[in-house]
């Protein structure tokens, strides 16, 4: 659960121009910040399967991982992958991650194998 300070908001400060020449050089930043694209500029081959803020605030491991699990059904399903049985595979892979890493240097491991199953799904395997 996040708990933030009641009644306060930050404002950050840059420069003019400064977010959308970032977005140029890392088009993920830009996608992720939902920065308006002109109609010359192909959109970014990403999609973030979790909103940036969710490393920080989603603090319970099962929470990700079931988040996670969600929105990758949601892309397959999306993509017309085959989603049948899809979300129990991946909690099962996700399950075993979360065990052989208790720390908190799961996120990445994570993210990757569950990638990797929704990509074999979207890949016409099982």
């Amino acid at each position: 659960m996040y708990r933030g300070l009641v009644g306060s908001a930050v404002v950050f400060a840059v420069l003019p121009g400064f977010l959308e020449n970032c977005s140029r050089q890392y088009p993920a930043l830009g996608q992720r910040l939902e920065m308006a694209r002109s109609f010359e500029q192909a959109p970014a081959w990403r999609w973030p399967v979790l909103p940036i803020e969710a490393v920080t605030t989603l603090c319970e491991r099962e929470v990700f991982l079931a988040q996670a699990v969600e929105r990758l059904g949601q892309l397959v399903a999306h993509c017309m992958g085959d989603v049948n049985g899809l979300e129990d595979r991946l909690r099962i892979e996700g399950d075993k991650i979360l065990f052989d890493h208790v720390g908190s240097g799961y996120r990445r491991l994570l993210m990757k194998r569950l990638a990797t199953v929704a990509l074999d799904r979207l890949e016409g395997e099982s």
